[in-house]
């Protein structure tokens, strides 16, 4: 631990650089200091302080015998003496804070600190060479006072020194990060990190300096600006009423984090005070929140998230955790099938780098991964890493990459590796391994930094191989508990049904869906579906389907949390309605897919817009599409409306709209409508000024013509009313009322839905036909036009003219 003068740094010249990024270098090696002249070297006359003592032409006349004592320091003293170890410990306060910038400080104070080393080393000779020549306690009563003030004066110097380093180190890192704001560029761009990197980050700097390399404000600006406000009061919310209630009702996850919080880093106070608690549980249960399909909470996620909050307020350390997790998230999903890659390829590196050690292991039957799976997890901290020395790994984790992953395990595995060979039982081996860290301290750093770059080609090769045999494992189910329970749970008829839903669920993208543990594509989500419940539809129907919006209403239905992902558990739910479920649960289907905005009521906007995406679905964006979609949604209100009069049920009343005609022709086509026994004329088309002005739309009902009653006359006679009609006349129309359709009206009324567009049937009710439809739907399909008029439209109203419930079908109607 010689400490070098700035003097000495001025030589020193770049390694070469490492691995594939020439921009990273090894750290120098510490210089042997210079030695003292003749005059210098008299032990009876203290160096003064601020006294140049590098002069070239001195260190020459430096003899053998003074090298030797330089070497030896305090070593050769002994064990109760209080100059023990003095040219040690200053030696070690002085480079406690590895990599500091030396050329940021004053040349003087340097010189100040070797002047007060080299007093400790005078004082050690001298006492050394009286015990040689009088005994060993002559020296014992005299000089421990000047040691331990030239101790003690080393280690003030050094502080000093190391504060203003941190100052300036942290004034430059706050620059570039500005700088890199301004610009809108990531602040690995610029070459100024390597430097920095090698002067290290000052603590007070921690929290900025991750924040910038994680790209935390970039994750921020893509949610809305209160977004962890409104996780945080949603999970107070529930603290609060968890710590109330009973543990029979509380969230296994709430009670899993409660569980670790307490042993989540003794030796950081901050985290275990009362506020610090809550703080820590509550950033947790906002991510539980926030993705709770795929993560939602693993174990060790509270040791990486009390690293972060240990430097950081809770908001920066909540999005930093966000980013941690979210950049290496096939970790913490429940296939953790990025972790088993990640495994694979530190047991092919510790096999190639430490094959003795690798065979020793193999021998006892223990495996790299029974015991480093945790490190990966919790990101070194605690395991086995010390917390301060974690810290300080994090700042080349999140500077440099996934590789500090893999250098630090074959660090430590290197380090320990003589004491692991000497072990015979896997047992005693295994509970070695607990304690791995115990002594790395700063040896680590400079170990994991001598080597950046190196493994970075290394690394890409065998994720790339061993990311095919992960996914090659995984494409079914081999977990017979499992799949016996999906098969229980969702009433499927056999386990190889469970297994051919899987490998369709993760067709489209299986690594993708694999890590992530679901879908975060719609579009992988319509390839799947199409795949699962529609193989006789074709990919233009699924294009189609993306474009009219109704695989994303599908998507949103089984997307539960709103986190744009979708489980195995819900896409094998939403094929086995589609393929199997009862009348009622494919009802209930339909309700949610035209309950659009979830308040678990369909209105005329809700019907407007589901009737659009299927019509879109089949036909694209056909000109006259508003007309017959206005028809059948007011016809059905009508229907509707008319069903609950007759059930004695309250219902919103129906709106008369008067409109005042001046001019000839009115601008309304006519169409019959009949509802039970009653026949009324409706619009079939808007076209004329006055009616467009009146706001008319096609399906309302005409009452009156130049108070003319229409109720009950046909079409001819509703023609006569408004030729005879003196000018201006006024026009009585009848729109329906604000029906809100709730999930049992709706499912009392399915059949309506069903005449009035019958592609329903074909989509949500496709599997239920009997033999002799389904021989007839596979016949290539036909465009059916109705014999009585040219349009669909006025096929609709042909059937409406027949009435719309079952039972006034059965009352004889033609």
């Amino acid at each position: 631990a010689q400490i070098p003068t700035p003097k000495d740094y001025d030589h020193m010249g770049a390694e070469k650089s490492v691995g594939s990024n020439p921009k990273i270098r090894k750290f120098p090696s510490p210089i042997r200091p210079r030695r003292l002249s003749t005059e210098d070297r008299i032990t009876n006359i203290p160096v003064k302080l601020g006294t140049s003592i590098h002069k070239t032409s001195e260190r020459k006349d430096v003899d053998r015998k003074d090298r030797i004592s330089m070497d030896a320091g305090a070593d050769g003293l002994g064990g109760n003496d209080h100059l023990v170890g003095i040219r040690r410990e200053a030696a070690k306060t002085a480079n406690e804070d590895a990599m500091v910038d030396h050329q940021a400080t004053g040349h003087s104070e340097w010189i100040r600190l070797r002047n007060f080393q080299l007093a400790a080393l005078r004082l050690a000779r001298k006492k050394r060479e009286t015990e040689a020549e009088a005994g060993t306690k002559t020296v014992v009563e005299v000089e421990p006072k000047r040691a331990m003030y030239t101790l003690f004066a080393a280690k003030a110097v050094a502080k000093r020194i190391h504060e203003k380093s941190r100052a300036k180190n942290a004034q430059k890192w706050e620059a570039l990060i500005k700088r890199a704001r301004e610009e809108k560029q990531h602040i690995h761009q610029y070459p100024q990190v390597v430097k920095l990197m090698e002067a290290g980050v000052p603590p007070q700097s921690k929290g900025m300096v991750w924040k910038a390399f994680l790209g935390v404000e970039k994750q921020r600006a893509k949610h809305p600006e209160n977004y962890y406000r409104t996780l945080s009061r949603n999970a107070d919310y529930y603290i609060n009423k968890y710590e109330e209630s009973d543990k029979k009702n509380v969230l296994d996850f709430y009670l899993q984090i409660k569980k670790d919080i307490p042993r989540t880093l003794p030796e950081v106070s901050k985290l275990h005070t009362k506020e610090g608690e809550r703080s820590l549980l509550r950033m947790l249960m906002c991510y539980y929140y926030r993705n709770p399909q795929a993560v939602g909470y693993c174990q060790g996620m509270n040791l990486v998230g009390g690293g972060l909050l240990s430097v950081m307020d809770e908001e920066d350390a909540f999005w930093s955790l966000v980013c941690v997790i979210e950049s290496r998230i096939g970790y913490y999903t429940k296939s953790m099938a990025g972790l088993l890659v990640d495994q694979h390829v530190l047991d092919t590196l510790f096999s190639y780098h430490f094959p003795e050690l690798y065979d020793h292991l193999k021998n006892l039957e223990v495996s790299v991964a029974s015991f480093t799976t945790s490190w990966f997890i919790c990101l070194f901290m605690e395991t086995p890493v010390p917390y301060k020395v974690c810290l300080q790994l994090w700042d080349y984790l999140f500077c440099y990459g996934d590789e500090m992953l893999f250098q630090v395990a074959l660090a430590v595995l290197r380090k320990k590796r003589n004491e692991m060979m000497k072990i015979d039982d896997s047992g005693v081996l295994l509970m070695f391994t607990l304690k791995l860290g115990s002594d790395l301290e700063q040896w680590i750093l400079s170990e994991v930094s001598s080597k950046i770059g190196e493994l970075i080609t290394a690394i890409g090769t065998l994720r790339r191989s061993y990311t095919i045999r992960v996914m090659d494992d995984h494409r079914k189910i081999k977990n017979n508990a499992k799949l016996d329970k999906l098969r229980r749970r969702y009433r499927i008829k056999t386990n190889q049904e469970v297994q051919e839903l899987w490998q369709t669920f993760i067709s489209p993208n299986p690594w993708q869906i694999l890590v992530q543990n679901c879908m975060p594509s719609m579009v992988w989500f319509s390839d799947a579906i199409r795949k699962a419940c529609y193989q006789e539809e074709s990919a233009n129907w699924r294009d189609n389907g993306l474009l009219s919006g109704f695989m994303l209403q599908l998507f949103h239905i089984l997307d539960v949390h709103g986190t744009g992902q979708i489980s195995f558990e819900n896409f094998i739910w939403l094929c086995r309605i589609l393929q199997h479920g009862s009348d009622r649960e494919r009802s209930k289907l339909v309700f949610k897919f035209f309950d659009a905005n979830g308040d678990r009521k369909v209105d005329k906007t809700d019907l407007l817009a589901g009737f659009k995406r299927i019509a879109r679905m089949y036909g694209g964006r056909v000109l006259n599409m508003r007309k017959k979609l206005y028809m059948m949604v007011n016809s059905f209100l009508f229907w509707f409306s008319y069903l609950k009069r007759k059930q004695q049920a309250k219902v919103a009343d129906d709106i008369d709209v008067k409109v005042s005609m001046a001019s000839r022709p009115f601008g309304f086509s006519i169409a019959e409508l009949r509802i039970g026994r009653n026949t009324f004329l409706e619009v079939s088309g808007v076209d004329g000024h006055h009616t467009l002005q009146g706001g008319v739309e096609p399906g309302w009902k005409i009452i009156s013509v130049a108070g003319k009653s229409t109720i009950d006359v046909d079409v001819p006679t509703l023609v006569g009313y408004c030729k005879e009609a003196e000018l201006p006349c006024e026009v009585v129309f009848q729109k329906p009322g604000n029906h809100q359709i709730t999930a049992e009206e709706f499912i009392s009324c399915i059949d309506a839905f069903i005449h009035l567009e019958p592609r329903i049937k074909t989509l949500f009710f496709g599997n239920m036909k009997t033999e002799e439809e389904q021989k007839e739907s596979a016949k290539p399909p036909t465009r059916v036009r109705s014999k009585s008029s040219g349009t669909k439209a006025e096929g609709i109203v042909q059937w409406l003219r027949q009435g719309l419930g079952r039972k006034d079908l059965a009352e004889g109607t033609k």
